[in-house]
């Protein structure tokens, strides 16, 4: 289902307008959507989220994303920002421990301090070492998890089997607990935590010789609840155990001190939000972009960066919007720009908004402090860009923060960047990316779907609006790169002889990995009602190292098939089916001429399913086979993946030359207490009569009514219907021949 989506800027000027104050959207029409990411797309078959490299794949526009394996940043589109447990890590995927950038061992080198191993999917740590210096520490910093949530839960299974005695594996996450082993219990210990001093329970005894789970909870005091076991067995080990210290309630650390010898397992580290939502806190429709960086470090910074440059079409004057939610903790910072740079930087009162103001020379820059906003619910960040004048205005949620803002050195208007920074841990939501210009008009025109010939001069230059004229364009990033100007000059000077024309740019090279193919197409099935044979003209101009396919269908992948190939020669291609019934591709010998105006028209009939094929009315090849049986009907215009080019589009023209005439039907139905009929006899008949028989419940006929229907004739009639009967036939009959199939209708009693 697709997430009901209001233009911001629309929203904005009637908002404004009500209530008089100042906005970019109330001062001018509120412009042409060109671009909407909404991620409805952006899934698997399952409708799960795609992640990292994938998104691109599907939206070619972000130009990179900020995904980081060795800080543990990455991208996700994810169903809700209120997810629930998370794992950290399970050891199911990596082979070592640096592989997640969340969690650290010290002194874990040498056989005179611990070894690390991850063995049958656990972590495996062998401590051999004692003395000064050789406490080992299995940390876990949970910044980016734990954000602002108040209340957290962290979980992990724990196995201890310890060599030496008395001693223990100490656990911090802003309290301070520990397991001491008990002298000649093996693996027994008793739990103990700090209170201003350590306080033992010395009730129960707790064996880590096989796994247990743990439980630790951080409250919303600042206190921490700790337990052990799972599901029915899950006991309170110690609730409301204090901060010790300044210990840190985001980093959880399991302690193997300097004189213990013991082999600890871990695993199943797990990560649960517990403060519940606030109403209306999160008003996001989803599935929206997740960015998160859990680890920090030098050069860590996380960039995602969008170009806009393909859906400009030529505005000066454009906004760029997007909706942002935070989920950070203390050192987080996000640079964005679009041109014009700022950045938003954690606090304990919200962020800091601050724009970066170039000193002139491209080096350092100086900022201003714009306000601090909490971003704990989507809030829509907002670049009004004038590029003609070299400045940007920023807002948030619909009001004006700064005005001509100056772009950052070696930043572009066209560019979207978000930068997670160094020292940053937490997430970013992100959702309804929206690109709207300002100068330049909706494409608005008299014609129709159901118009057979369309020059496009009616049409106001701009973007086109998919559907405007029956047009329909599929894919991102179809709806920017599609748009009516006046046509280019070719090479023979016929621009004026055209005048306006639909020009289709494809601004992006693809791959298999990353495809750039997207289409133009326009279905008049619904035109060629009984139609023999019709004809379908148009005229192309084709620049750049682009192939275009252009196919007659209606629905399906196949139909009539062309190509004009400029990457290779110039080339006109057309498809055949081979003695095998497989479609191959011949090359005809007539080459178009790039940068100049010509005509295709193909003849199609559609009793025998072939096309005639003609180039500025030379034919091609005739009788060309209908590919995959897809049905006549339609125009597609598809861009291969390749290099920049342009195709334009004038003169459509549809044309049904031959219509068969009407075949001989029955028809019925009942309302009431009456079947209305409806029968037709074609022409080449010399008459004929409609039997309606009535059958009662049990399968027989009880009855019959006889109608004479002449050829080339319709006949409509009411006709009593009798009681008790269940279902009524009705058979079209010559010279006591069929002249189409039996029409059953069920009674209803």
């Amino acid at each position: 289902m697709k997430k009901p989506i209001i233009s911001f800027l629309v929203a904005l000027a009637i908002m404004f307008s009500v209530l008089g104050l100042p906005a970019y959207a109330a001062e001018e029409d509120a412009g042409i959507v060109v671009y909407q990411q909404t991620f409805d797309d952006i899934l698997n078959s399952q409708g799960v989220g795609l992640t990292d490299a994938k998104i691109k794949e599907r939206d070619t526009t972000f130009a990179m994303l900020g995904s980081r394996s060795e800080y543990g940043a990455s991208a996700a589109v994810v169903h809700t920002v209120h997810e629930g447990s998370r794992i950290i890590e399970d050891f199911d995927s990596i082979t070592s421990l640096d592989q997640n950038k969340v969690l650290t061992l010290t002194n874990n080198v040498g056989a005179d301090g611990a070894q690390c191993y991850i063995k049958d999917k656990t972590l495996e740590i062998v401590k051999t070492g004692t003395g000064t210096s050789k406490t080992v520490v299995l940390k876990a910093e949970l910044g980016g998890y734990a954000g602002s949530s108040p209340s957290y839960a962290v979980e992990l299974d724990l196995k201890t089997l310890f060599d030496n005695e008395g001693l223990t594996v100490q656990f911090t996450i802003g309290a301070d607990m520990a397991f001491r082993q008990v002298k000649e219990q093996g693996n027994k210990c008793t739990f103990e935590w700090w209170d201003g001093s350590w306080v033992k329970d010395e009730e129960n005894l707790y064996d880590l010789t096989d796994f247990q789970h743990l439980t630790f909870v951080v409250n919303a005091d600042k206190t921490v609840d700790a337990y052990i076991g799972s599901g029915a067995e899950k006991r309170l080990l110690k609730e409301g155990m204090p901060q010790r210290g300044s210990t840190s309630f985001t980093t959880l650390s399991c302690i193997m001190g300097a004189s213990l010898k013991a082999t600890t397992y871990v695993d199943n580290l797990t990560f649960t939000p517990l403060t519940e939502q606030e109403e209306g806190q999160d008003t996001f429709q989803y599935p929206v972009l997740r960015l998160e960086k859990m680890a920090k470090g030098t050069g860590s910074a996380a960039e995602s960066k969008m170009t806009l440059d393909p859906y400009l079409c030529g505005a000066k004057e454009y906004t760029y919007s997007f909706d942002l939610q935070l989920n950070a903790s203390a050192g987080y910072s996000v640079n964005i720009a679009n041109g014009a740079f700022i950045q938003l930087a954690y606090t304990d009162n919200g962020y800091d908004v601050k724009e970066y103001i170039p000193d002139g020379t491209g080096g350092a820059v100086a900022n201003e402090a714009l306000g601090t906003y909490p971003f704990d619910k989507p809030t829509n960040i907002a670049f009004r860009i004038h590029a003609d004048e070299g400045t940007a205005d920023l807002y948030i949620d619909g009001e004006m923060i700064q005005a001509g803002i100056k772009p950052r050195y070696n930043y572009r208007f066209e560019d979207w960047r978000f930068t997670i920074n160094n020292s940053s841990v937490g997430t970013a939501y992100l959702d309804n990316f929206t690109l709207t210009l300002h100068d330049v008009e909706a494409v608005t025109t008299s014609a129709t779907k159901d118009t057979a010939q369309i020059d496009f001069e009616d049409f106001t230059p701009g973007v086109l609006q998919t559907g405007t004229g029956g047009f329909v364009a599929d894919n991102t990033p179809a709806l920017g790169l599609i748009s009516v100007t006046n046509a280019p000059e070719d090479t023979e000077g016929t621009s004026a002889e055209h005048g306006k024309a639909l020009r289709m740019y494809s601004a992006i090279k693809g791959d298999s990995a990353h495809p750039s193919t997207y289409n133009l197409s326009r279905n008049y099935k619904h035109l060629l009602t009984d139609a023999l044979e019709y004809t379908t003209s148009f005229d192309l101009l084709l620049t750049g190292d682009q192939s275009y396919n252009i196919a007659e269908r209606s629905t399906g992948g196949g139909g009539f098939k062309l190509n004009f190939d400029l990457a290779q020669g110039i080339l006109i291609k057309y498809q055949i089916l081979d003695q095998e019934g497989k479609a191959e591709w011949i090359t005809a010998e007539q080459k178009f001429t790039p940068n100049t105006w010509f005509n295709v028209k193909y003849v199609v009939n559609t009793e025998t399913q072939t096309a005639d094929f003609y180039y500025n009315d030379t034919l091609i090849a005739e009788d060309l086979p209908c590919i995959s049986n897809s049905p006549f009907g339609g125009l597609v215009i598809s861009t291969n993946n390749g290099t920049v080019g342009e195709l334009w589009l004038d003169n459509f023209s549809m044309t049904v030359n031959q219509k068969a005439a009407p075949k001989s039907s029955v028809s019925g139905t009942v309302e009431g207490e009456n079947l209305q009929l409806s029968a037709y006899v074609s022409e080449d008949e010399t008459g004929a009569q409609v039997f309606v028989a009535y059958y009662n419940t049990d399968g027989r006929m009880t009855g019959a009514v006889v109608k004479d229907c002449a050829a080339g004739q319709e006949l409509k009639e009411s006709v009593s219907v009798p009681a008790d009967i269940a279902e009524i036939k009705l058979f079209l009959w010559s010279d006591l021949e069929p002249l189409c199939e039996a029409t059953a209708i069920s009674v209803s009693q």
